[in-house]
């Protein structure tokens, strides 16, 4: 059985129908499509500005962050300055209370001192009072009395005066005779100068002897070369013989009789430095020996003999020629009262 087949033109209205159905969809699809990517390419784009907001919320953030460190750092100094000052304040005021109750307690004790001083005063004024009138009452008595008490100091000045008139006689008279003894005894000095100058004339023109005369004493200046050969302390003749000279000065008082060894500063020779290691010992041996020959010899006491040694100490002259050498090695004896400090 043959199928019958529809006739060409109801294919074609149906395929027309079917096309223009399908036209619709598509467009409406496209429309669609159109306004999601509008809606999308929105999205994409407020995406976008939301990512930089959120970054620079996030940068803010951060700030925010570190501002609020740095007010915390600020935070904690000011606490810690408020507790060293509320520490200062205490501190402050415990020395404040400290020293009022200090400055209370002393001006309790000042009080106390005051008010025992205010009774001492009271008992003083009334003790006063009870003298003044036993004084009024003496000075009554004493007042009878007076006439003879200023007869009497009358009297006492008079004695007074005339005792001070006595000691100033007294005083004259003494320094008078001080002026005597000096004057007798600078021309008894003179005369024994003289004599000395005469008597050993001789070495004076060689220079060998000096004399002078100061104040209270005779001196003489003996050179070393009439008295010792060169570094010895033995006597020569000639020195002994100055020696006995010198000694009939003082032969008849009791004058002390100062011996002092002086020397140059040359080093002593390697000879004599086992027996005198310096000048100082060769000047000390000197005047020893000197003594010892007035003692022995001249029978001078010991007990008027002084001995000393200056060594190149005490120069007259320089030392730096043979003549000025010669002239500090000397021995110089002095003549001076009983009792005198040699110089």
């Amino acid at each position: 059985m043959t199928r019958a087949r529809p006739a060409r033109g109801v294919e074609f209205l149906a395929g027309t129908a079917h096309y223009g159905s399908m036209k619709a969809w598509i467009i409406t699809l496209c429309a669609t499509l159109a306004i999601l990517l509008g809606v999308g390419v929105w999205l994409y784009r407020d995406l976008q500005g939301l990512g930089a907001e959120a970054a620079r919320l996030g940068a803010e953030a951060h700030r925010l962050g570190d501002e609020v460190k740095r007010l915390e750092g600020e935070l904690s100094r000011s606490s810690n300055e408020i507790s060293r000052l509320s520490a200062a304040v205490n501190s402050a005021r415990a020395e404040e209370a400290a020293k009022a109750r200090g400055e209370i307690d002393g001006l309790k004790g000042r009080i106390g001192e005051l008010e025992s001083r205010l009774a001492d005063s009271e008992k003083r004024a009334g003790d006063l009072a009870a003298r003044l009138a036993d004084t009024e009452g003496k000075a009554r008595v004493a007042e009878v009395g007076r006439a003879d008490a200023e007869r009497t100091a009358l009297d006492d000045r008079r004695m007074a005066r005339e005792v001070e008139r006595r000691r100033t006689l007294q005083k004259a008279e003494l320094e008078r005779k001080l002026a005597q003894e000096k004057e007798d005894l600078q021309k008894r000095l003179a005369r024994e100068k003289t004599d000395l100058e005469r008597r050993l004339i001789e070495a004076r023109k060689r220079a060998e002897v000096a004399i002078g005369q100061r104040e209270d004493r005779i001196e003489v200046s003996v050179a070393s070369r009439i008295l010792f050969r060169s570094g010895s302390d033995r006597l020569l003749p000639e020195g002994m013989d100055i020696l006995q000279e010198l000694a009939k000065t003082a032969a008849g008082d009791d004058r002390e009789i100062h011996v002092v060894g002086h020397s140059d500063d040359l080093p002593i020779r390697r000879q004599y430095r086992d027996r005198f290691p310096t000048n100082w010992d060769l000047a000390a041996a000197r005047a020893t020996a000197a003594a010892r020959y007035l003692i022995e010899a001249c029978k001078i006491p010991a007990g008027r003999l002084v001995v000393h040694s200056h060594g190149p100490t005490r120069p007259v002259a320089p030392n730096d020629t043979e003549e000025g050498r010669a002239r500090n090695r000397r021995i110089e004896i002095a003549f001076v009262p009983a009792g005198s400090t040699a110089r």
